[in-house]
């Protein structure tokens, strides 16, 4: 993981729970997208 990840990722941590739950569900969507690509 690249420097810059690593900092985007650290300071996302600070954020509420709430906030988390939000975030999850784009990297959710995200990663079933690219799943849902690579069958078809």
């Amino acid at each position: 993981m690249d420097k810059d990840t690593q900092k985007r990722i650290l300071e996302v941590s600070k954020f509420e729970e709430k906030d988390w739950e939000h975030i999850f569900s784009v990297i959710d969507a995200f990663i079933t997208k690219r799943k849902i690509q690579s069958i078809i």
